[in-house]
């Protein structure tokens, strides 16, 4: 089992929630909703979150339809997976975040919730799956 410090992401076209698993505690937390431009990240933003947090991994949420098929969404979140391994030199995983809007929906009681919520959802489901190995 190998616990890493990770920044989450949970990919948007308007907005990308941002979770945090601490490396020493193992637990997620919610840490900012992100404004994007066509599902372009703010640079000086996650430059500051990859500052202050110093993760060992970055984890993006990959959002699949029901069946497990890829998507043009699927392919944007792959996009910023790279894009963000290449600027920081960190290695980048995916994993499933299906349903964690439904699920953050119901956490929050609120029918548009802070998207830094889906990303703790996606956040957990990936410690989860750590903790497993």
């Amino acid at each position: 089992m190998s616990h890493r410090s990770a920044l989450v992401f949970d990919w948007g076209m308007r907005h990308i929630g941002v979770a945090l698993v601490t490396k020493a505690d193992q637990v997620a937390i919610p840490l900012k909703t992100l404004n994007a431009k066509r599902g372009h990240i703010d640079h000086a933003q996650v430059d500051e979150l990859v500052r202050d947090h110093r993760p060992e991994v970055l984890v993006i949420g990959l959002p699949l339809n029901m069946d497990g098929s890829t998507s043009t969404e699927t392919k944007h979140a792959q996009r910023l997976g790279q894009h963000l391994s290449d600027r920081y030199g960190l290695p980048v995983t995916y994993t499933d975040e299906r349903l964690t809007t439904r699920e953050a929906i119901d956490r929050s009681e609120n029918s548009n919730p802070d998207h830094s919520l889906a990303a703790l959802v996606i956040a957990e489901s990936w410690l989860a799956a750590q903790n497993s190995r």
